[in-house]
């Protein structure tokens, strides 16, 4: 994912974080949804794809997500888990040029937004 500038000077990422700042979170049910969507993406073939990448550049937080029995519906938890430990959930967006998901997560106390990418990650496992 390029960080694209535009005439400004102020990033791609930077416009996107003070438009999602203006915008109310997204209602509970298109999150469950989304949640629940994010369950069959993790279950979608080629079998390779036992690891997902939990990733948010701007705070250098990565977290990866190693499916030992393709157990998705403990991937689920374990993700919402793993973004109530973050802050608020405020938005899900598939994105499918990415083959990815974009989460939104608001933090407690600076009320902030930051975007976290999740996307399957196995060419960076290296087993041996």
């Amino acid at each position: 994912m390029e960080d694209k500038q535009v005439q400004t000077g102020i990033s791609l990422y930077e416009l996107n974080k003070m438009a999602m700042r203006q915008l109310p979170p997204q209602n509970k049910n298109k999150l469950k949804k989304s949640l629940k969507s994010i369950g069959g993406w993790f279950s979608v073939p080629p079998t390779d794809k036992q690891w997902f990448m939990l990733l948010c550049r701007e705070k250098a937080d990565y977290t990866i997500f190693h499916f030992v029995d393709f157990n998705y519906k403990k991937g689920i938890q374990e993700l919402e888990e793993c973004i109530k430990d973050r802050g608020q959930l405020f938005a899900i967006d598939y994105i499918h040029e990415e083959n990815a998901y974009e989460i939104w997560i608001r933090d407690p106390e600076t009320k902030d937004v930051s975007m976290y990418m999740l996307f399957n990650c196995p060419q960076m496992i290296i087993e041996a």
